[in-house]
């Protein structure tokens, strides 16, 4: 088994995973580099959760207690990026979900992937056809998670500054946000994140990013 620490805004994730799986967490790491910090760490490394890949996180295939894992009761059709599409009332087809004490299991039947959350021991495990970007999914639930815990809010906008001042830019996607900063670093601006801000309300709104947080007041 092997382990990276992944690190944004205060949050730290401890990422382990059988060697076979290798080349899914260098891609991940590869892909995320640009908002994460990432470090190879030791097995005993603590962190606020973990995420681990393994062959098989459960034995045998669950059956859902519930109608579906889905909290909306829309009756509109729901399109998957492959270009399936289901109904809320048949969606258990492609998710199931069962909860035994302090843990969770689910089922993505599709796939085949299977995911058991420990709430006390906070480790998440993963196994299954589509292991990355189940991955990314489940890394940036917990993330978003830990930041709302601590009072704070993962925005999608762009940040620089610019006259000393922290700007931080949002709006709708292709609305121009990235644009309009880049406008300002040409200006003399100084770069600092862009697509995702974690911002916390201390003594003034503090914006995080890969290397450096500032504050406006």
């Amino acid at each position: 088994m092997e382990k990276i620490l992944c690190t944004y805004a205060r949050f730290s994730c401890g990422i382990v995973y059988e060697i076979q799986f290798k080349e899914i967490v260098d891609r991940f790491r590869e892909t995320f580099s640009f908002y994460y910090k990432s470090c190879n760490c030791d097995l005993d490394t603590t962190t606020d959760a973990t995420i681990s890949l393994v062959e098989d996180a459960y034995e045998g295939v669950i059956d859902s207690e519930e109608k579906c894992i889905h909290s909306s009761h829309s009756k509109n059709r729901k399109y998957l990026l492959n270009g399936d599409s289901y109904t809320q009332k048949d969606a258990s087809l492609y998710a199931c979900k069962r909860e035994e004490e302090d843990l969770i299991y689910y089922y993505i039947r599709k796939t085949q992937t299977k995911i058991v959350v420990d709430l006390t021991q906070k480790i998440v495990k993963l196994s299954g056809g589509d292991l990355y970007n189940t991955l990314v999914y489940v890394y940036e639930t917990l993330l978003n998670i830990n930041i709302e815990h601590n009072g704070g809010i993962l925005l999608h906008s762009a940040c620089c500054i610019y006259n000393d001042k922290g700007y931080l830019i949002t709006g709708h996607s292709g609305g121009g946000k990235t644009t309009l900063m880049f406008n300002l670093l040409k200006k003399g601006g100084c770069f600092h994140s862009n697509d995702r801000v974690a911002v916390f309300n201390e003594d003034g709104y503090v914006a995080y990013s890969l290397h450096h947080h500032i504050t406006f007041k």
